[in-house]
């Protein structure tokens, strides 16, 4: 629930910074903005940045906890699954997240840095989102497709392949 609600939160802050980003800093020419949130008033950075720190707080958290309890499961520790490297990808989503905010709040006018982190943490996030389909992350979305599917099968007339109520 924690890597869950971090992903969340990290969605909602993403998404705020997209639609009320201003990109680039008026007052500096050609210099990028990547710190989102300027259309929002006074606090809107803040809220952005709030949000996605809540979210990288969370998926860390949520980590820490599932890696203890996996290592206390029934494969070996030396074992990896692609579980495990979804997991690894979401708690260096989050730091390299976490890194590109103290890049944008300690140099806002080093250009390079930001744009360094930046690059680093987008990769980070399509190399997670890459692994997606093979986890039980993908079963949320899924799961709701095959439930469609099934229900729109059982409305034309043909038994349903689950088993339920």
């Amino acid at each position: 629930a924690l890597v869950w609600w971090g992903f969340v939160f990290a969605a909602i802050s993403t998404t705020l910074g997209f639609i009320f980003d201003e990109w680039v800093a008026s007052d500096v020419p050609g210099l990028v903005a990547f710190i989102p949130g300027g259309k929002l008033g006074p606090i809107g950075p803040y809220v952005v940045i709030g949000t996605g720190a809540l979210g990288g707080i969370l998926i860390i958290i949520g980590f820490i906890v599932m890696m203890a309890v996996r290592w206390q499961g029934t494969r070996p520790v030396g074992e990896s699954a692609l579980t495990d490297f979804f997991l690894w990808m979401a708690f260096f989503v989050a730091l390299s997240g976490f890194a590109l905010m103290g890049v944008e709040l300690l140099a806002p006018t080093n250009y390079y840095a930001q744009a360094t982190a930046f690059s680093v943490h987008m990769f980070l996030v399509i190399t997670m989102f890459a692994t997606m389909p093979w986890t039980k992350f993908g079963h949320a979305i899924y799961m709701y497709i095959w439930q469609l599917y099934d229900r729109y099968r059982t409305w034309k007339g043909a038994e349903p392949r689950l088993l339920g109520p």
